[in-house]
């Protein structure tokens, strides 16, 4: 009797949460894609059955969470959610939100070729730790320092134009590489990158060839440097100790 009575009271919030979940996998509405030099540089979606399935299950799942007694605990959990899956499946059906890019944010784009550093740029930055000159190891890494900063805007200004802000480098990580320098070089070195800043691009400006290019080997380069700048980073604090 108990338990006929408890997976009763679990039906309605089962049917709420499932009405959440669908249109995540169903679409029914509209899209709207503008392409620009073949990049896609604006895309719009509204999920007229997500919508209408989210509401109809917040109602059924507020029907469970509003009704009196504690009997149906599992069935309030289960309802409650809901109303948080219902809620999502609604931001998404109006496109404020994508679920999906969450696990995937890149899945349009090409992807990254480099790795870890050769052999040869590793030695390359080594040799001047090596030498132990700490005045020619904090030359190189404020040249690197400028030049990935240099990159970074330029990566994350075409991105901010052609794909919604999307930026595959970290730029607080290229901050912290140098944050081992005496403030006034950091000044310096940050005041350099404001400097040399490129015009933003424009929507025309957004192509496969620049995507290519900007999100592409723009961040390998911006990534094989800050492998380079660890190593002199490293050498920098050895020598400084």
């Amino acid at each position: 009797m108990t338990s006929a009575f408890s997976l009763r009271s679990l039906k309605t919030p089962i049917i709420a949460l499932a009405l959440g979940l669908v249109p995540f996998f169903l679409f029914v509405g509209s899209s709207q894609t503008v392409t620009v030099n073949g990049t896609v540089v604006r895309d719009e979606q509204f999920n007229f059955l997500g919508a209408i399935l989210a509401l109809a299950g917040m109602v059924l799942a507020g029907r469970t969470l509003l009704a009196r007694g504690h009997e149906a605990l599992a069935g309030k959990a289960v309802a409650g959610l809901a109303v948080l899956v219902c809620l999502l499946q609604l931001a998404a059906s109006f496109d404020l939100v994508r679920p999906a890019d969450w696990f995937n944010p890149d899945s349009d784009l090409p992807p990254l070729a480099y790795s870890s550093l050769s052999e040869a740029n590793r030695n390359l930055v080594a040799n001047i730790v090596e030498r132990g000159d700490v005045e020619d190891v904090a030359r190189d890494l404020r040249a690197r320092s400028r030049s990935a900063l240099d990159l970074a805007h330029r990566h994350m200004a075409y991105a901010d134009v052609c794909h919604d802000g999307r930026y595959r480098v970290d730029y607080d990580e290229i901050k912290e590489l140098f944050a081992v320098l005496p403030q006034e070089q950091q000044a310096e070195i940050l005041a350099n990158a404001e400097e040399v800043r490129r015009p933003n691009p424009t929507a025309e400006d957004c192509s496969a060839r620049m995507t290519s290019f900007s999100m592409v080997e723009m961040v390998d380069d911006i990534n094989r440097q800050k492998d380079m700048m660890a190593v002199l980073r490293d050498g920098y604090l050895e020598l400084t100790r």
